[in-house]
C-alpha cells in the first residue's frame, strides 16, 4: 500500500512527531511505501488569517501529492479540538475524491462534546469530518465506545501508540535514601492534575520524606508557584518550566514514581509509556487507554479524578514500600515491550487493508 502520512513539524511541542515516525517506520518495513510529510505550524497563538493562509497552502500542497493517482491512503495524524477540526475539514473537502482511504488517527478526542449543551457547530463538523474518514484510529476503548454511541458514520480502531524507549540505564536515586522522588511532566493545567499533585505532596511531606520535580509550563503556573510558596514547598518542589525531551529522560532517571492524575482528553499520554521503560512506579487516573493497557498494583496505582488525598494515599504507600517500587518497576519495564512497534503495527495495517477493501473492492496494493 501507498501511504501519503500527515503529521507535525518536529520542533512541534508534544510526542507525535516521534510516534508518527516509528509508525511510518513500522509500516515500512511491512512492505508499504509511506511518504511522511510535516503540515501544520509547530507555532502556537497564531491568529486565525495565519493559520488560514497556511492551511490553504498545506492543502495545495497535499493535493499536488495525491494527484498523480499513485496513493492508495492518506493518514492524518490530528487531534480533535476546534483548530484542528478547521483545519482537516477543509482538507478532507478538498482531496477526498483523489484517494481511494482517508484515516485520522486522534490522538486524544472529546466525543462527549457532541451531546453537550452550547456545541451544536462542532458536533456537526465533527461529524462530517469523521464521515470522510474510512478508519479512525483512537487510543482507548472508551475512546471508540463513545463514537460508536453516537453512531458517527465511521469505522474506529483502538490502537497502541508505537513505543521505542530510551537506552536502558539505571537510575541515579540512592536506594539507601528514603527520600520518594515524585516526577510531573506535562502542561500545567488543572485537568492534568498539577494543583492536586502539589497538595497531595504538601500533606504527604507532613510525615514522609518527599520531593517533587514538575516539568512543564502552562496557565497553571503562577497558581502552582503560590501553593509552594503558601506551603513553604520550596526545599521540596522544583518547577523547571519547559524543557527539551533528553532533559525528561534524566530525570526519570532519578525519579521513583511518575503522577498524572489526569481528567484530560488525552488517548494514552507518551510520558506513561517514557516513564513504564524508566522503571517509574505511577500514579495516574483510570481513563482512556490508562485502563486498557494498565493494572491496578501491577503498573500503577490509581486514583479518582481530582482527589489530593487519593494521591496522597498511593504516595505514602509507596514510600513506605520499597518492594512495591521494585516490582512495579519490573513489571512496567516488562509491559512497555508490548508497545514496541512490531507488536503494534498489525492493528493499524489491518485496518488500512480492510479500508481499501471497502472502498476500492480490490486488494492493496504492495510496494515493489
Amino acid at each position: 500500500m501507498r501511504i501519503l502520512m500527515l503529521a507535525p513539524p518536529h520542533e512541534a511541542i508534544g510526542p507525535i512527531p516521534r510516534i508518527a515516525d516509528e509508525l511510518a517506520q513500522s509500516l515500512r518495513a511491512h512492505g508499504h511505501e509511506v511518504t511522511l510529510a510535516r503540515w501544520g505550524s509547530a507555532s502556537a497563538g497564531q491568529s486565525l488569517l495565519t493559520r488560514g493562509v497556511r492551511t490553504v497552502n498545506d492543502i495545495r500542497v497535499v493535493a499536488r501529492s495525491l494527484g498523480s493517482g499513485s496513493i492508495d491512503a492518506l493518514y492524518v495524524h490530528t487531534g480533535h479540538d476546534w483548530p484542528t477540526v478547521l483545519r482537516d475539514l477543509p482538507l478532507l473537502l478538498s482531496v477526498r475524491h483523489q484517494v481511494g482511504v482517508v484515516a485520522l488517527q486522534l490522538h486524544g478526542s472529546q466525543p462527549h462534546r457532541l451531546q453537550a449543551p452550547g456545541h451544536r457547530l462542532f458536533a456537526w463538523a465533527s461529524r462530517a469530518l469523521m464521515a470522510m474518514a474510512s478508519v479512525v484510529f483512537v487510543l482507548s476503548n472508551q475512546e471508540r465506545d463513545a463514537w460508536e454511541d453516537l453512531d458517527v458514520k465511521s469505522s474506529f480502531v483502538t490502537v497502541v501508540n508505537p513505543y521505542v524507549g530510551p537506552p536502558a540505564r539505571p537510575q541515579c536515586a540512592d536506594p539507601e535514601e528514603r527520600v520518594l522522588r515524585v516526577l510531573f511532566v506535562g502542561r500545567l493545567l488543572f485537568e492534568k492534575g498539577i494543583v492536586d499533585t502539589v497538595d497531595a505532596v504538601a500533606h504527604v511531606r507532613d510525615d514522609r520524606s518527599v520531593t517533587l520535580e514538575i516539568l512543564g509550563d502552562g496557565p497553571a503556573r503562577l497558581g502552582v508557584e503560590s501553593m509552594v510558596r503558601d506551603a513553604e514547598l520550596q526545599g521540596a518542589v522544583t518547577l523547571r518550566g519547559h524543557v527539551h525531551h533528553r532533559e525528561v529522560i534524566d530525570a526519570m532517571s532519578r525519579s521513583d514514581v511518575l503522577v498524572l492524575p489526569s481528567s484530560w482528553t488525552e488517548g494514552f499520554p507518551t510520558v506513561l509509556a517514557e516513564a513504564m521503560a524508566m522503571g517509574l512506579a505511577l500514579v495516574t487516573t483510570r481513563i482512556r487507554g490508562a485502563a486498557d493497557l494498565l493494572e491496578d498494583g501491577v503498573n500503577a496505582i490509581f486514583v479518582p479524578e481530582r482527589s489530593s488525598d487519593a494521591i496522597a494515599d498511593a504516595l505514602r504507600r509507596l514510600a513506605d514500600s520499597p518492594a512495591m517500587l521494585a516490582r512495579m518497576a519490573e513489571a512496567n519495564r516488562e509491559r512497555v515491550l508490548d508497545f514496541l512497534p512490531e507488536k503494534v503495527v498489525g492493528t493499524y495495517e489491518g485496518a488500512l487493508d480492510a479500508a481499501l477493501h471497502r472502498e476500492n473492492g480490490r486488494s492493496p496494493r504492495c510496494a515493489k
